[in-house]
Protein backbone atom coordinates (compact mmCIF):
# COMPACT_ATOMS: atom_id res chain seq x y z
CA UNK A 1 0.00 0.00 0.00
CA UNK A 2 2.84 2.35 0.87
CA UNK A 3 4.49 1.62 -2.50
CA UNK A 4 1.25 2.47 -4.32
CA UNK A 5 0.94 5.75 -2.40
CA UNK A 6 4.54 6.66 -3.21
CA UNK A 7 3.96 5.80 -6.87
CA UNK A 8 0.84 8.01 -6.98
CA UNK A 9 2.70 10.89 -5.32
CA UNK A 10 5.58 10.51 -7.76
CA UNK A 11 3.20 10.47 -10.71
CA UNK A 12 1.43 13.57 -9.41
CA UNK A 13 4.75 15.34 -8.88
CA UNK A 14 5.80 14.46 -12.43
CA UNK A 15 2.50 15.72 -13.82
CA UNK A 16 2.75 18.95 -11.87
CA UNK A 17 6.35 19.42 -13.02
CA UNK A 18 5.35 18.93 -16.65
CA UNK A 19 2.48 21.38 -16.28
CA UNK A 20 4.79 23.97 -14.79
CA UNK A 21 7.30 23.40 -17.58
CA UNK A 22 4.58 24.02 -20.15
CA UNK A 23 3.63 27.22 -18.34
CA UNK A 24 7.14 28.64 -18.67
CA UNK A 25 9.56 28.76 -21.59
CA UNK A 26 12.90 30.55 -21.23
CA UNK A 27 11.49 32.78 -18.46
CA UNK A 28 11.66 32.20 -14.71
CA UNK A 29 10.15 34.04 -11.79
CA UNK A 30 12.88 35.19 -9.39
CA UNK A 31 10.78 37.41 -7.13
CA UNK A 32 7.16 38.10 -6.22
CA UNK A 33 5.37 40.46 -3.85
CA UNK A 34 1.70 40.83 -3.00
CA UNK A 35 0.38 44.21 -4.15
CA UNK A 36 -3.37 43.88 -4.48
CA UNK A 37 -5.44 45.26 -7.38
CA UNK A 38 -3.29 47.57 -9.51
CA UNK A 39 -3.02 48.98 -13.02
CA UNK A 40 0.68 48.87 -13.92
CA UNK A 41 4.29 49.32 -12.93
CA UNK A 42 7.17 51.70 -13.63
CA UNK A 43 10.72 50.84 -12.55
CA UNK A 44 13.48 53.42 -12.12
CA UNK A 45 16.74 52.47 -10.44
CA UNK A 46 16.11 50.29 -7.38
CA UNK A 47 12.43 51.18 -7.04
CA UNK A 48 9.15 50.09 -8.60
CA UNK A 49 6.14 52.42 -8.60
CA UNK A 50 2.69 50.82 -8.80
CA UNK A 51 -0.61 52.69 -9.17
CA UNK A 52 -3.14 50.73 -7.12
CA UNK A 53 -6.90 50.47 -7.05
CA UNK A 54 -6.87 51.03 -3.29
CA UNK A 55 -6.45 54.75 -3.86
CA UNK A 56 -2.93 55.80 -4.69
CA UNK A 57 0.54 54.45 -5.45
CA UNK A 58 2.77 51.90 -3.74
CA UNK A 59 6.58 51.99 -3.87
CA UNK A 60 8.63 48.78 -3.75
CA UNK A 61 12.35 48.24 -3.27
CA UNK A 62 13.46 45.86 -6.06
CA UNK A 63 17.23 46.17 -5.57
CA UNK A 64 17.21 42.50 -4.58
CA UNK A 65 15.15 40.84 -7.31
CA UNK A 66 14.46 37.88 -5.07
CA UNK A 67 13.00 39.99 -2.25
CA UNK A 68 10.86 42.86 -3.53
CA UNK A 69 9.17 44.62 -0.60
CA UNK A 70 7.02 47.68 -0.03
CA UNK A 71 8.69 50.75 1.46
CA UNK A 72 6.33 53.64 0.74
CA UNK A 73 2.74 54.59 -0.07
CA UNK A 74 1.10 57.72 -1.49
CA UNK A 75 -2.60 58.20 -0.84
CA UNK A 76 -4.95 59.50 -3.53
CA UNK A 77 -8.74 59.80 -3.10
CA UNK A 78 -9.38 57.64 -6.18
CA UNK A 79 -7.92 54.53 -7.84
CA UNK A 80 -4.53 55.04 -9.47
CA UNK A 81 -4.27 54.54 -13.26
CA UNK A 82 -0.66 55.10 -14.36
CA UNK A 83 2.62 56.64 -13.21
CA UNK A 84 5.61 58.16 -14.99
CA UNK A 85 8.88 59.13 -13.30
CA UNK A 86 10.89 62.24 -14.20
CA UNK A 87 13.67 64.06 -12.33
CA UNK A 88 12.73 62.95 -8.82
CA UNK A 89 8.98 63.29 -9.32
CA UNK A 90 6.25 60.73 -9.91
CA UNK A 91 3.35 61.85 -12.08
CA UNK A 92 0.36 59.74 -11.04
CA UNK A 93 -2.99 59.74 -12.81
CA UNK A 94 -5.91 58.75 -10.60
CA UNK A 95 -9.66 58.95 -10.57
CA UNK A 96 -10.88 62.18 -9.00
CA UNK A 97 -13.89 60.84 -7.14
CA UNK A 98 -15.01 64.27 -5.94
CA UNK A 99 -15.73 65.51 -9.48
CA UNK A 100 -15.72 62.41 -11.66
CA UNK A 101 -12.66 63.71 -13.54
CA UNK A 102 -9.11 62.37 -13.79
CA UNK A 103 -6.48 64.05 -11.62
CA UNK A 104 -2.73 64.36 -12.14
CA UNK A 105 -0.82 64.10 -8.86
CA UNK A 106 2.77 65.37 -8.77
CA UNK A 107 4.66 63.47 -6.07
CA UNK A 108 8.08 64.15 -4.59
CA UNK A 109 9.85 60.76 -4.41
CA UNK A 110 13.29 62.00 -3.36
CA UNK A 111 12.56 60.08 -0.16
CA UNK A 112 10.73 56.98 -1.46
CA UNK A 113 9.87 55.96 2.10
CA UNK A 114 7.81 59.12 2.59
CA UNK A 115 6.42 60.35 -0.75
CA UNK A 116 4.50 63.63 -0.65
CA UNK A 117 2.45 65.38 -3.31
CA UNK A 118 -0.85 66.84 -4.40
CA UNK A 119 -3.18 67.26 -7.36
CA UNK A 120 -1.76 69.74 -9.87
CA UNK A 121 -4.05 69.26 -12.88
CA UNK A 122 -7.48 67.82 -13.72
CA UNK A 123 -9.19 66.82 -16.94
CA UNK A 124 -12.92 66.09 -17.50
CA UNK A 125 -12.31 62.70 -19.08
CA UNK A 126 -11.00 59.18 -18.56
CA UNK A 127 -7.27 59.78 -18.92
CA UNK A 128 -4.99 57.05 -17.65
CA UNK A 129 -1.69 56.58 -19.48
CA UNK A 130 1.08 59.19 -19.20
CA UNK A 131 4.41 59.45 -21.04
CA UNK A 132 7.17 61.98 -20.36
CA UNK A 133 9.77 63.18 -22.87
CA UNK A 134 12.09 66.04 -21.98
CA UNK A 135 9.99 68.60 -20.08
CA UNK A 136 6.64 67.56 -21.49
CA UNK A 137 4.00 65.13 -20.31
CA UNK A 138 1.90 63.44 -23.00
CA UNK A 139 -1.54 62.41 -21.84
CA UNK A 140 -3.91 60.37 -24.05
CA UNK A 141 -7.54 60.59 -22.96
CA UNK A 142 -11.04 59.62 -24.02
CA UNK A 143 -11.80 63.13 -25.30
CA UNK A 144 -8.49 64.53 -26.59
CA UNK A 145 -4.71 64.13 -26.46
CA UNK A 146 -3.08 66.68 -24.17
CA UNK A 147 0.50 67.88 -23.83
CA UNK A 148 1.53 69.52 -20.54
CA UNK A 149 4.64 71.58 -19.91
CA UNK A 150 6.15 70.27 -16.65
CA UNK A 151 9.33 72.36 -16.58
CA UNK A 152 7.87 73.64 -13.31
CA UNK A 153 6.48 70.41 -11.83
CA UNK A 154 4.47 72.30 -9.22
CA UNK A 155 2.63 74.25 -11.91
CA UNK A 156 2.08 72.05 -14.98
CA UNK A 157 0.34 73.91 -17.77
CA UNK A 158 -1.33 72.95 -21.02
CA UNK A 159 1.12 73.41 -23.91
CA UNK A 160 -0.88 71.86 -26.74
CA UNK A 161 -3.52 69.33 -27.67
CA UNK A 162 -4.68 67.14 -30.52
CA UNK A 163 -8.31 66.12 -30.95
CA UNK A 164 -8.30 62.33 -31.04
CA UNK A 165 -11.18 60.46 -29.45
CA UNK A 166 -10.36 57.15 -27.83
CA UNK A 167 -6.57 57.53 -27.49
CA UNK A 168 -5.13 54.53 -25.66
CA UNK A 169 -1.36 54.89 -25.56
CA UNK A 170 1.53 57.06 -26.71
CA UNK A 171 5.27 56.68 -27.32
CA UNK A 172 7.78 59.45 -28.01
CA UNK A 173 11.04 59.48 -29.96
CA UNK A 174 12.80 62.84 -30.25
CA UNK A 175 10.66 65.05 -32.50
CA UNK A 176 8.04 62.42 -33.27
CA UNK A 177 5.18 60.97 -31.27
CA UNK A 178 3.17 57.82 -31.95
CA UNK A 179 -0.45 57.79 -30.81
CA UNK A 180 -2.32 54.49 -30.58
CA UNK A 181 -6.08 54.78 -30.78
CA UNK A 182 -9.19 53.51 -32.46
CA UNK A 183 -7.97 51.18 -35.25
CA UNK A 184 -5.02 53.36 -36.16
CA UNK A 185 -1.52 54.54 -35.31
CA UNK A 186 -0.93 58.26 -35.85
CA UNK A 187 2.52 59.84 -36.28
CA UNK A 188 2.77 63.35 -34.84
CA UNK A 189 5.40 66.05 -35.21
CA UNK A 190 6.04 67.12 -31.60
CA UNK A 191 9.11 69.27 -32.22
CA UNK A 192 6.89 72.14 -31.13
CA UNK A 193 4.73 70.58 -28.39
CA UNK A 194 2.46 73.62 -28.43
CA UNK A 195 1.35 72.78 -31.95
CA UNK A 196 1.46 69.02 -32.54
CA UNK A 197 1.00 68.23 -36.21
CA UNK A 198 -0.14 64.97 -37.72
CA UNK A 199 2.30 63.66 -40.35
CA UNK A 200 0.93 60.24 -41.20
CA UNK A 201 -1.48 57.53 -40.12
CA UNK A 202 -1.91 53.83 -40.71
CA UNK A 203 -4.99 51.73 -40.12
CA UNK A 204 -4.27 48.88 -37.73
CA UNK A 205 -5.83 45.43 -37.77
CA UNK A 206 -7.89 46.21 -34.70
CA UNK A 207 -8.09 48.64 -31.80
CA UNK A 208 -4.54 49.80 -31.08
CA UNK A 209 -4.20 49.27 -27.33
CA UNK A 210 -0.51 49.91 -26.79
CA UNK A 211 2.63 50.98 -28.67
CA UNK A 212 6.39 50.61 -28.11
CA UNK A 213 9.33 51.73 -30.26
CA UNK A 214 12.66 50.39 -31.46
CA UNK A 215 14.52 52.53 -33.98
CA UNK A 216 12.63 52.42 -37.27
CA UNK A 217 9.85 50.16 -35.94
CA UNK A 218 6.71 50.56 -33.85
CA UNK A 219 5.16 47.56 -32.11
CA UNK A 220 1.38 47.77 -31.68
CA UNK A 221 -0.90 45.37 -29.78
CA UNK A 222 -4.58 44.70 -30.29
CA UNK A 223 -6.65 42.55 -27.92
CA UNK A 224 -8.45 40.70 -30.71
CA UNK A 225 -5.68 40.17 -33.25
CA UNK A 226 -2.13 40.22 -31.88
CA UNK A 227 1.12 42.11 -32.43
CA UNK A 228 1.57 44.29 -35.51
CA UNK A 229 4.98 45.63 -36.57
CA UNK A 230 4.99 48.96 -38.40
CA UNK A 231 7.98 50.54 -40.14
CA UNK A 232 8.14 54.23 -39.18
CA UNK A 233 11.36 55.26 -40.94
CA UNK A 234 9.34 57.66 -43.08
CA UNK A 235 6.99 59.42 -40.62
CA UNK A 236 4.73 60.49 -43.48
CA UNK A 237 4.18 56.92 -44.64
CA UNK A 238 4.17 54.27 -41.89
CA UNK A 239 3.96 50.75 -43.34
CA UNK A 240 2.85 47.47 -41.77
CA UNK A 241 5.64 44.92 -42.29
CA UNK A 242 4.91 42.10 -39.86
CA UNK A 243 2.27 40.45 -37.71
CA UNK A 244 2.07 37.75 -35.02
CA UNK A 245 -1.12 36.15 -33.75
CA UNK A 246 -0.38 36.17 -30.02
CA UNK A 247 -2.50 33.72 -27.94
CA UNK A 248 -5.54 35.01 -26.01
CA UNK A 249 -5.84 38.81 -25.65
CA UNK A 250 -2.64 40.93 -25.98
CA UNK A 251 -2.80 44.05 -23.82
CA UNK A 252 0.36 46.10 -23.18
CA UNK A 253 3.65 45.98 -25.08
CA UNK A 254 7.26 46.90 -24.23
CA UNK A 255 10.48 46.48 -26.17
CA UNK A 256 14.19 46.12 -25.56
CA UNK A 257 16.11 46.18 -28.81
CA UNK A 258 14.57 43.63 -31.16
CA UNK A 259 12.88 41.75 -28.32
CA UNK A 260 9.21 42.56 -27.79
CA UNK A 261 7.37 41.80 -24.57
CA UNK A 262 3.60 41.40 -24.73
CA UNK A 263 1.42 40.92 -21.67
CA UNK A 264 -1.91 39.21 -22.00
CA UNK A 265 -5.15 40.34 -20.41
CA UNK A 266 -5.89 36.72 -19.50
CA UNK A 267 -2.83 34.66 -18.72
CA UNK A 268 0.76 35.91 -18.90
CA UNK A 269 3.84 37.26 -20.68
CA UNK A 270 5.17 36.46 -24.15
CA UNK A 271 8.73 37.25 -25.26
CA UNK A 272 8.95 37.76 -29.02
CA UNK A 273 11.98 37.93 -31.30
CA UNK A 274 11.32 40.61 -33.93
CA UNK A 275 14.82 40.81 -35.42
CA UNK A 276 13.21 39.76 -38.69
CA UNK A 277 10.27 42.17 -38.67
CA UNK A 278 8.42 40.15 -41.31
CA UNK A 279 8.56 36.95 -39.24
CA UNK A 280 8.27 37.71 -35.51
CA UNK A 281 8.06 34.60 -33.33
CA UNK A 282 7.67 33.69 -29.67
CA UNK A 283 10.91 32.65 -27.92
CA UNK A 284 9.67 32.66 -24.32
CA UNK A 285 6.61 32.89 -22.12
CA UNK A 286 5.50 32.84 -18.51
CA UNK A 287 1.94 32.03 -17.52
CA UNK A 288 0.38 33.73 -14.49
CA UNK A 289 -2.79 32.78 -12.57
CA UNK A 290 -4.47 36.02 -13.68
CA UNK A 291 -4.32 38.39 -16.61
CA UNK A 292 -1.52 40.96 -16.45
CA UNK A 293 -2.08 44.70 -16.00
CA UNK A 294 1.33 46.29 -16.50
CA UNK A 295 4.90 45.74 -17.68
CA UNK A 296 8.28 47.45 -17.49
CA UNK A 297 11.47 45.91 -18.95
CA UNK A 298 14.96 46.66 -17.64
CA UNK A 299 17.98 44.72 -18.95
CA UNK A 300 17.25 40.98 -18.46
CA UNK A 301 14.20 41.48 -16.25
CA UNK A 302 10.54 42.03 -16.98
CA UNK A 303 8.55 43.53 -14.12
CA UNK A 304 4.90 42.58 -14.57
CA UNK A 305 1.78 42.96 -12.47
CA UNK A 306 -1.57 41.26 -12.24
CA UNK A 307 -4.47 42.14 -9.96
CA UNK A 308 -2.71 40.44 -7.08
CA UNK A 309 1.08 40.61 -7.33
CA UNK A 310 4.26 42.10 -8.72
CA UNK A 311 6.38 39.48 -10.52
CA UNK A 312 10.06 39.89 -11.37
CA UNK A 313 10.81 37.65 -14.34
CA UNK A 314 14.29 36.75 -15.59
CA UNK A 315 14.03 36.66 -19.40
CA UNK A 316 17.74 36.21 -20.17
CA UNK A 317 17.35 32.65 -21.44
CA UNK A 318 14.56 33.59 -23.85
CA UNK A 319 16.49 36.63 -25.06
CA UNK A 320 19.62 34.57 -25.70
CA UNK A 321 17.90 32.44 -28.36
CA UNK A 322 19.50 33.07 -31.76
CA UNK A 323 17.14 31.63 -34.37
CA UNK A 324 17.94 31.22 -38.03
CA UNK A 325 17.15 34.37 -39.93
CA UNK A 326 18.48 36.75 -37.29
CA UNK A 327 20.04 39.59 -39.26
CA UNK A 328 23.82 39.84 -39.12
CA UNK A 329 24.93 43.27 -38.02
CA UNK A 330 27.70 44.99 -39.98
CA UNK A 331 31.18 44.97 -38.47
CA UNK A 332 31.37 48.76 -38.63
CA UNK A 333 29.20 51.83 -38.07
CA UNK A 334 27.10 52.74 -41.11
CA UNK A 335 25.19 55.92 -41.97
CA UNK A 336 22.13 55.91 -44.23
CA UNK A 337 21.09 58.77 -46.56
CA UNK A 338 19.14 61.59 -44.92
CA UNK A 339 15.47 61.95 -45.80
CA UNK A 340 14.37 64.37 -47.07
CA UNK A 341 17.45 66.00 -48.61
CA UNK A 342 17.30 68.89 -49.48
CA UNK A 343 15.13 69.68 -46.46
CA UNK A 344 13.26 72.52 -44.83
CA UNK A 345 13.92 72.74 -41.06
CA UNK A 346 13.95 69.00 -40.35
CA UNK A 347 15.45 65.81 -41.78
CA UNK A 348 15.90 62.25 -40.54
CA UNK A 349 19.00 60.06 -40.87
CA UNK A 350 19.46 56.39 -40.06
CA UNK A 351 22.53 54.60 -38.71
CA UNK A 352 23.51 51.09 -37.65
CA UNK A 353 25.81 50.06 -34.81
CA UNK A 354 27.64 46.71 -34.67
CA UNK A 355 27.66 46.88 -30.86
CA UNK A 356 26.14 49.04 -28.08
CA UNK A 357 27.86 52.34 -27.41
CA UNK A 358 27.75 56.08 -26.83
CA UNK A 359 26.87 58.09 -29.94
CA UNK A 360 27.26 61.86 -30.36
CA UNK A 361 25.49 63.81 -33.09
CA UNK A 362 26.32 67.23 -34.46
CA UNK A 363 25.56 69.59 -37.33
CA UNK A 364 28.55 71.39 -38.89
CA UNK A 365 28.92 74.18 -41.43
CA UNK A 366 31.29 73.92 -44.45
CA UNK A 367 34.09 75.54 -42.38
CA UNK A 368 33.95 72.63 -39.91
CA UNK A 369 32.35 74.66 -37.13
CA UNK A 370 29.71 72.89 -35.05
CA UNK A 371 26.49 74.88 -35.27
CA UNK A 372 24.31 72.49 -33.29
CA UNK A 373 24.78 69.56 -30.91
CA UNK A 374 21.74 67.32 -30.68
CA UNK A 375 20.03 66.32 -27.43
CA UNK A 376 19.61 62.85 -28.90
CA UNK A 377 23.27 62.07 -28.23
CA UNK A 378 23.48 59.15 -25.82
CA UNK A 379 23.74 55.40 -25.38
CA UNK A 380 22.34 53.18 -28.15
CA UNK A 381 21.90 49.43 -28.47
CA UNK A 382 23.42 47.50 -31.36
CA UNK A 383 21.18 47.59 -34.43
CA UNK A 384 19.44 50.13 -36.65
CA UNK A 385 18.29 53.51 -35.39
CA UNK A 386 17.07 56.84 -36.69
CA UNK A 387 17.39 60.38 -35.39
CA UNK A 388 15.91 63.68 -36.50
CA UNK A 389 17.90 66.88 -37.09
CA UNK A 390 16.19 70.20 -36.51
CA UNK A 391 17.75 73.20 -38.26
CA UNK A 392 15.34 75.86 -37.00
CA UNK A 393 17.08 79.23 -36.79
CA UNK A 394 19.84 78.32 -39.27
CA UNK A 395 20.21 79.97 -42.68
CA UNK A 396 19.88 78.11 -45.98
CA UNK A 397 22.97 76.36 -47.25
CA UNK A 398 25.03 73.21 -47.06
CA UNK A 399 25.77 71.46 -43.80
CA UNK A 400 27.30 68.21 -42.59
CA UNK A 401 25.56 65.78 -40.27
CA UNK A 402 28.15 64.02 -38.13
CA UNK A 403 27.87 60.98 -35.89
CA UNK A 404 30.71 59.87 -33.66
CA UNK A 405 31.00 56.67 -31.67
CA UNK A 406 34.36 55.73 -30.18
CA UNK A 407 36.98 56.35 -32.87
CA UNK A 408 34.41 56.23 -35.69
CA UNK A 409 33.40 59.56 -37.23
CA UNK A 410 30.99 59.64 -40.19
CA UNK A 411 29.64 62.68 -42.02
CA UNK A 412 26.94 63.28 -44.60
CA UNK A 413 26.26 66.44 -46.56
CA UNK A 414 22.74 67.85 -46.43
CA UNK A 415 21.21 70.97 -47.93
CA UNK A 416 18.89 73.28 -45.99
CA UNK A 417 16.43 75.21 -48.20
CA UNK A 418 14.20 77.91 -46.74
Amino acid sequence: MKRIALFVLAALALGIGQALAQDSLGVKCVGRAFVGPNSGVEVVGDFAYLPVSQQGMRIYDVSDAGRPHEIGFYYAPGPGFDAAIHEGKAYLTASDTTQGWTALHVIDISDPYHPTGQVQYRVPAIAGRVVISRDYLYWPASDTFRILNISDPNHPRLAGSYLNYGSNDFAASQFYGYLAGWRQLSVLDISNPGEPEILGTIETRGVANSVALNGAFAYVTDANTGLEIIRIGNPHNPISVGFLDVPAHPFRVASLGYHVFVIDAEDGLYVIDAADSSQPHIVGNYMTPRGLTGICVKEDFAYVTDNDSLYILDCSEAMSVQPAGTPVLPNRVTLSPAFPNPFNSRTTVGFTLPRPGMVNFGLFDPMGRQVRRLESSGWFLAGSHQIAFNADGLPSGGYFIQIQTGENVLQQRVTLVR
